[in-house]
């Protein structure tokens, strides 16, 4: 696996992903690994993270000039708008390192 994911297994976590928000990118059922060492989405990228209500898989990107900062979460799916949150107000878990799909 660390060839695959390029971590050790130590810090990698797995997911299941719930709904649709990041399809087409991510189905329902697929299990997602991140890597556990990144906490900061520089550079932006897919991360599962705590946003206040569940833990989700989503696009982070930091809001350049934002003070305190802020980070816009967004879903692959167009059907669901971005949003933005206080970077305190939410908890990075990880960042996308791969998938195990069903489909």
């Amino acid at each position: 696996m660390r060839e695959l994911l390029h971590a050790s297994p130590k810090h990698i976590r797995a997911f299941e992903v719930v709904g649709d928000s990041m399809e087409p990118r991510l189905s329902e059922g697929d299990r997602v690994f991140v890597d556990i060492r990144y906490t900061l989405p520089s550079p932006e990228g897919i991360f599962v993270l705590w946003d206040g209500y569940g833990v989700v898989v989503k696009r982070v990107q930091i809001v350049r000039g934002s003070d305190p900062l802020r980070v816009k979460v967004i879903s692959a799916n167009p059907s669901y708008e971005p949003y933005e949150a206080a970077f305190d107000d939410i908890k990075i878990i990880g960042r996308y390192a791969g998938r195990f799909t069903i489909n």
